[in-house]
């Protein structure tokens, strides 16, 4: 059975668009009105609310304290969407009930991991009310996973200092152990991807201390060097975890990788932890990593798929005392970097039910050389959607795209 959404929107274009991209998979049910929509949830078993704020006679503000008023509805999820973009508004939006927001244009594979994640929380909150005093669970957990997300690079952030890139992020739960981080100075983009121990509040938790550390080695120190923010990353994880002489050692730690690029000289320097390096280019000519020859792993007639492999290890306990090490390689014109967590290879589905592979999604990054960076987003999401069928998500999904663009000198 199909989880229901209720879109309101005085705009017939915008409740026909978002209608279209979620009818797939929703029964959408649309509202030209506040009062309209009042009218349908009162009538209709809605699972999500999707609320613009600028409307005539009755505003979204006011249909939000409606709805959060009454005592049947005050459950249903609300997610603002909006070309409002003032941090008031949202502010304001968030503190008088609203479980998250979303701007216009839409990006549907934002708007379609929010409206999962609204009724993962709805529904743990269902479940959890069958048996315990949950007055505060649902608060705490839909504020948790906004300070997850208030740590990471915004959107425009992300598209400023990388404007051919995509960021594919849908957590199992709602709080994710996946974390990406971004920074660039006058020389150099840096890029990273890590996978902490287990996903949902665990790992979250995992994730916030990983990012926090990355952070004050990055940004408040000289070190620079990939393997040696490891090497720190490794040691500092370690002790955090295991100050306590009254617990158990903890063994948990990160998967990732470390990126750097010198904008001069397009040499890419990189150190990782379990993780692969992914780079498509169109050619077949072998690529360069640690000035050694790497041949395709798999190619086609106009691409190859390189595959780089760095440290078989995890950043925490087990790497405390190991020297990461630093691999390079030369970019070309065009180059597209991929970096990306097991939570997608993982993911069984198929009609044998079986993990995705690494294989499978190879072979997917190789049928979509010749789309462009957001047409990559869509098709890889799609696809993993599609394998998936209606089975559990296995773990956090975190893909993130780059197209390598050389700098004119």
């Amino acid at each position: 059975m199909k989880h229901s959404i209720l879109t309101i929107d005085d705009n017939f274009d915008n409740n026909k668009l978002i209608s279209y991209h979620l009818k797939k998979e929703f029964d959408v049910l649309e509202a030209a009105s506040g009062f309209e929509g009042l009218e349908l949830l009162k009538k209709n078993a809605v699972d999500v609310v999707l609320l613009d704020i600028m409307m005539p006679e009755m505003n979204g503000f006011e249909v939000l304290e409606k709805v959060t008023a009454d005592v049947i509805l005050k459950d249903i999820p609300i997610i603002m969407v909006t070309a409002k973009t003032e941090m008031e508004d949202v502010k304001y939006a968030l503190q008088n009930g609203a479980f998250d927001y979303v701007k216009k244009p839409i990006d549907f594979i934002e708007l379609h991991n929010k409206i999962s994640i609204a009724i993962k929380v709805k529904k743990q909150v269902t479940d959890l009310k069958n048996n315990l005093d949950v007055s505060h669970f649902q608060d705490a957990l839909v504020q948790a996973r906004r300070l997850q997300q208030s740590l990471l690079p915004d959107k425009k952030r992300f598209n400023t200092i990388l404007p051919n890139s995509f960021i594919i992020d849908v957590p199992k739960d709602v709080v994710s152990g996946d974390f990406y981080w971004l920074h660039s100075d006058s020389n150099h983009t840096y890029i990273a991807l890590f996978d902490s121990t287990g996903h949902g509040v665990s790992g979250a938790m995992l994730s916030i201390m990983g990012y926090m550390l990355l952070n004050e080695i990055v940004l408040h120190s000289d070190e620079k060097s990939p393997a040696n923010i490891f090497n720190f990353l490794a040691k500092e994880i370690n002790t955090s975890l295991n100050c306590s002489t009254d617990t158990y050692a903890v063994h948990d730690g990160m998967d990732g990788i470390f990126c750097s690029i010198e904008n001069d000289t397009n040499l890419l320097k990189f150190t990782s932890a379990n993780r692969p390096l992914i780079i498509c280019r169109s050619s077949d000519a072998p690529l360069l990593a640690d000035n050694l020859p790497i041949m395709p792993f798999i190619k086609c007639a106009t691409h190859s798929l390189y595959l780089i492999k760095g440290d078989i290890l995890s950043i925490g306990h087990e790497s405390s005392d190991i020297q990461f090490q630093t691999h390079s390689v030369k970019l070309q014109p065009d180059d597209t970097v991929y970096l990306f967590t097991d939570g997608i290879t993982d993911q069984f589905g198929g009609n044998d039910y079986k993990k995705l592979s690494k294989r499978k999604l190879f072979e997917i990054l190789m049928s979509i050389q010749d789309l462009s960076i957001h047409e990559q987003k869509e098709t890889i999401y799609n696809t993993v959607e599609q394998w998936r069928q209606n089975n559990v998500q296995t773990d956090d999904i975190l893909v993130l795209g780059i197209k390598h663009k050389m700098r004119q000198l």
